[in-house]
């Protein structure tokens, strides 16, 4: 639609962009909204409030996404190309929920991606009328993240953590961070290097909801492992990941094959398969095995931990079929990526080591 409206203040661009791209459904979605956030926080009041308080105070990266500013509507981070994927994905579920065509692909199918999440939210958006804009960047974190601080009240009585501990269990569950900003403060002479060793941390885990999704049934599912639940309740909620966030379901599998729990694992990871069949294109892998490009990428990105000589250094001893020195120094990398990750977390590492 052209606007026509003269600008002549940003007062004026601020009304425009309210006027034309502001949500205007049937209900009111400010009310709406806050009713459903006044009824989670009800629901979940008995949580621990320190770890609610730690929780909600890092949805503040993306509390602000989606709403419109005197710019029109904004987004933040990586919000500005992620998430407008993951809106019209829940948009589209919400008018059409048995239709599987790609909303930005005209004519194509969505293949070979794990749009669970997007769908779950697109049939509640239909059910409620709240809009993705609301589910996705409030409602749904929100419940989220007390859906995560319950469970691991839970698993942390369960392995008799005391008050003092859980405090700070719940601390470093929202705010513990590689070791990026040190290197940042070093070199750069600025606090920053959230993603200098490649991972996100996790103050950005609200940043993308499939992974704190799957971030929340693994904890809910390590629990009732731990306290020998149902085991179709393990098979339910280890198989639902696959559609959430396939990583993370191959890493559940994996470690069950290593605690030898093989029937557990043979029957998440079929009924896992089943429920990614719909997207997945013969022919096609949803997954690409690539070896150590992490390690290779962090070392030539400048917008990484960027050390070109030892990027040229891999280039060099690949082309030339040094393999000792190839591993010697891959093995390097992978150190620097794993201890730059970990950050004070490789503490509790060494800690459970020493305990065994």
């Amino acid at each position: 639609q052209i606007i026509s409206e003269t600008i002549t203040t940003s007062q004026d661009i601020q009304d425009i962009a309210k006027k034309y791209l502001k949500d205007q459904p049937s209900t009111n979605q400010n009310v709406l909204e806050g009713l459903f956030l006044l009824l989670i926080l009800i629901i979940f009041r008995s949580i621990n409030k320190w770890g609610l308080i730690f929780g909600l105070t890092s949805l503040m990266t993306l509390w602000f996404s989606g709403k419109v500013q005197g710019f029109g509507l904004g987004f933040f981070g990586p919000n500005g190309h992620d998430a407008l994927f993951h809106l019209s994905l829940i948009r589209h579920f919400a008018d059409s929920p048995f239709s599987l065509s790609h909303p930005q692909l005209a004519g194509q199918l969505i293949s070979n991606y794990h749009f669970g999440l997007d769908y779950f939210l697109g049939i509640i958006s239909r059910l409620t009328t709240l809009s993705p804009i609301s589910l996705y960047f409030r409602v749904f974190p929100v419940l989220l993240i007390c859906f995560l601080v319950s469970g691991l009240s839970r698993l942390l009585k369960f392995l008799n953590f005391d008050s003092h501990q859980t405090k700070v269990a719940m601390f470093l569950t929202f705010f513990a961070s590689s070791l990026g900003w040190i290197y940042s403060l070093i070199v750069n002479r600025t606090l920053g290097g959230e993603s200098l060793f490649w991972a996100n941390q996790a103050i950005s885990y609200p940043l993308n909801p499939p992974l704190l999704a799957s971030l929340v049934l693994l904890v809910w599912f390590y629990y009732f492992y731990l306290t020998k639940k149902n085991i179709f309740l393990l098979i339910f909620l280890g198989a639902i990941i696959a559609p959430i966030k396939v990583y993370a379901f191959i890493l559940l599998v994996l470690a069950l094959v290593i605690e030898r729990k093989f029937k557990l694992s043979l029957a998440i990871f079929l009924i896992g398969a089943m429920l990614l069949l719909p997207t997945i294109t013969l022919g096609q892998s949803i997954l690409q095995v690539n070896p150590f490009w992490f390690i290779k990428s962090l070392f030539e990105s400048p917008d990484h931990l960027y050390l070109p000589w030892l990027a040229q250094a891999i280039q060099t001893y690949q082309n030339s079929g040094k393999l000792i020195q190839l591993v010697l120094i891959n093995t390097i990398g992978l150190f620097l990526f794993l201890i730059g990750n970990f950050g004070i977390r490789t503490l509790g590492l060494f800690q459970r080591t020493t305990k065994d």
